[in-house]
């Protein structure tokens, strides 16, 4: 039990007045959360009520000594977050030489540990205090008092639970450890066994790794060997009895796998553990109530066909821990070597990416290594190339152009292999390709040889298969032609004409208005050539692509708040046309609708960025100078908190600021982020906000901005 607060302190004290040491000594042998204990003025009544309790317990040397121990263990875990009030009682009146080992200051990270013991026929919790001392010698510290209370057993123990955390993992970081018990001296050893040996060396472990909880949630008992094996503990049943019901805050005992399940604990969860390894494993990802989760994710860590089957089912955070902690070895070198294994986890992977979870996505491209499937590519060429370009889709989206570029090349030096063989498998990559163009804001309107080929072989291929009405569906070409008519419309509106011609290409092949399956797909088409035609400024065009879009029948008959709140490009879209726009009364209603919602977009991604920042412009327009003021600063807030591509577009709501006056005072910290981004995508694009200072750059660009955040991307 953890307790905490300073009404906790207060009911210590009162105890001790009331002379019932016995109750007080309980209390004091668990440690107290000092962390949100009161600051300032009010600081001094913490330290007052300090010097109070520690007075109280003069007339008793063993309960004082406990007292100081638990306060300076407290303040040593908080480090940097204690109380000053804490901080200056510590400071004046505990000796900390005479608790802890000499030549420990340099510690600079603490831990309690709870240690399950039994005695005869009685259980409990004994906390111990773990600190690490980073960069020092590999000793092992243990204040003379508390060494006297270690039988030999117990001492050897704390020996082999460290040198088991050494074995463990050698690589880890090098220092020493202070390890003390949490109660107070006695004449005799009380502390037996070697029992303690499996949590402290889970602690031991865990603190040279930087990763030791403050507030632990599952107790571990069991004997370690110094190879990290868990042997069998006595009195299992007794300690899982009678002393668990008391802890707070704990929801697990982690036991040896030697011993049989305890038949009576008054925890929720019990887990066995054969060895060092893999108690640290379950004390990794642990949360209440997912044990046995967690133990099916180590079998599936050892059985590639079952990783590669379930794994989009497992939690992306667990995905990312095997991947940082080389757990997932075995895994990735069985899918790289199998064929069948291999295709379905690109097929796991690209149904993530379609249900846009890119949490997931990210997670699963993090299980292979580039460099190993770049190896594997001479097997299995079409399933290294799929991988790739799976991979260049979720950099794309991420907006991280750096993994998108190297992925691009690392399929494009498949390509010839593939590009006969699976002209769809190339369709996708060169979509994904003009996408990562796009992302460095490079436009170009020529259409590379290599994609002229492949969209050879597609056109051919939908032409025989078309039925003899001239009816047809083919998702690649349409896809493919979509992604065309995109690149046209960033050109700019010298290619309108162009950029109309391949989204009317792509509608009719992805069967508009007679294939509601793919409905999304062909109704994309629609919100992009809205999109271009505003560029152009061909208003009348853009409102028919857009009510067509939104099916309404004219924006007079749109109510706001029947979009779906998280439908961004269908509010982004309609942000946009507004603002450039403005028919009154749906500008209006409109602008009513973002009002009631704080102008607080429901999410992070892209393009909620551009809807803050036209939510801004439209604002301004409609004369509320404060509201735009308010949807610029989200817009930069959003543009600043992501990678490069987007973090570049905060020229646009920096712009609306300067407008209004309004730039904020981390002007200069700001300018540098933007104009390192957009170096790093295009200099020669980003030329005229590079060869000058920012503000000015601003003003004198401001009628500029959309040549350089052409269609989607403004």
């Amino acid at each position: 039990m953890i307790e905490a607060g300073f009404s906790y302190l207060e009911h210590l004290l009162f105890l001790s007045l009331r002379g019932e040491a016995e109750s007080l000594g309980i209390r004091l042998m668990r440690p107290l959360d000092l962390s949100g204990l009161p600051e300032g003025e009010a600081g001094r009544a913490l330290e007052e009520l300090l010097r109070k309790l520690d007075e109280s317990t003069t007339e008793n040397p063993a309960l004082r000594f406990l007292l100081h121990l638990n306060l300076l263990s407290g303040f040593l875990i908080l480090g940097g977050l204690a109380p000053a009030g804490l901080k200056r009682f510590v400071t004046e009146h505990i000796d900390r030489a005479s608790l802890l080992p000499p030549g420990t200051r340099d510690a600079k990270c603490w831990v309690a540990v709870p240690v399950a013991e039994a005695v005869s026929s009685h259980a409990a919790i004994r906390w111990w205090v773990l600190g690490w001392e980073p960069g020092g010698s590999d000793r092992l510290m243990v204040p003379l008092w508390a060494a006297a209370l270690l039988d030999q057993d117990a001492k050897q123990a704390i020996e082999d639970a460290l040198q088991a955390a050494r074995f463990l993992a050698p690589s880890s970081a090098k220092g020493g450890f202070i390890v003390c018990p949490l109660c107070s001296p006695g004449g005799r050893p009380s502390i037996r066994g070697r029992s303690l040996g499996l949590p402290l060396g889970m602690a031991f472990a865990a603190l040279s790794n930087g990763s030791a909880p403050r507030h632990p949630t599952i107790v571990a008992t069991g004997d370690l060997d110094p190879d990290g094996r868990v042997r069998r503990v006595n009195m299992l049943e007794i300690k899982a009895a009678c002393f668990l019901k008391e802890i707070r805050g704990i929801h697990a005992l982690v036991y040896p796998a030697e011993n049989e399940e305890p038949r009576e604990c008054r925890l929720p969860e019990t887990i066995p553990v054969s060895s060092l390894d893999e108690a640290l494993f379950i004390r990794s990802l642990y949360r209440p109530g997912e044990a046995s989760r967690i133990a099916g994710f180590r079998r599936v860590l050892n059985e590639p066909g079952a990783f590669a089957s379930g794994c989009a089912n497992l939690p992306p955070d667990w995905l990312r821990w095997a991947v940082r902690h080389g757990r997932h070895g075995r895994v990735a070198d069985a899918l790289l070597s199998s064929q069948e294994l291999f295709e379905e986890l690109i097929a796991r992977l690209k149904t993530a990416l379609r249900d846009w979870n890119l949490n997931l996505s990210s997670a699963l491209c993090a299980v292979l290594e580039p460099d190993a499937v770049q190896n594997a590519s001479s097997a299995f060429p079409l399933a290294a190339f799929r991988w790739f370009a799976l991979n260049l889709a979720l950099a794309n989206h991420e907006g991280d152009v750096g993994r998108a570029e190297d992925f691009a090349s690392r399929a494009a030096a498949l390509l010839e292999r593939i590009e006969e063989v699976s002209p769809d498998e190339a369709a996708e990559y060169f979509a994904c390709r003009m996408v990562a163009a796009h992302n460095r804001y490079r436009f170009e309107p020529e259409i590379p040889p290599d994609l002229a080929r492949t969209l050879t072989r597609l056109e051919n291929r939908y032409a025989a298969a078309r039925s003899p009405r001239g009816t047809g569906f083919d998702l690649p070409l349409g896809k493919l032609y979509g992604t065309i008519g995109q690149n046209f419309a960033f050109c700019g509106p010298a290619y309108l004409s162009q950029a109309l011609e391949w989204f009317a290409k792509a509608r009719s092949v992805l069967g508009e208005g007679t294939i509601p399956d793919h409905e999304r797909e062909w109704m994309r088409q629609l919100h992009y050539a809205a999109f271009a035609c505003l560029d152009a400024g061909k208003v009348f065009d853009a409102e028919d692509y857009l009510c067509r879009y939104l099916k309404v029948p004219s924006l007079a008959a749109l109510a706001p708040e029947s979009l779906p709140p998280d439908s961004r490009w269908a509010h982004n879209l309609l942000a946009r046309f507004l603002a450039d726009v403005g028919p009154s009364g749906p500008a209006e209603r409109y602008f009513e609708w973002a009002a009631a919602c704080a102008f607080d977009p429901p999410g992070k991604e892209h393009p909620w960025q551009l809807w803050a920042y036209n939510l801004g412009r439209l604002a301004f327009s409609l004369g509320k100078p404060q509201a735009a003021a308010a949807c610029f600063r989200k817009s930069l807030e959003l543009c600043l908190s992501a990678k490069p591509a987007v973090c570049v577009m905060a020229l646009l709501p920096l712009c609306g600021l300067s407008t209004l006056r309004g730039l904020p005072e981390d002007f200069p910290a700001i300018a540098v982020r933007i104009r390192g981004a957009a170096a790093g995508l295009n200099p020669k694009h980003f030329r005229a906000f590079l060869d000058q200072p920012l503000p000015q750059a601003l003003e004198e660009n401001r009628e500029r901005l959309p040549e350089f955040f052409p269609f989607t991307y403004r």
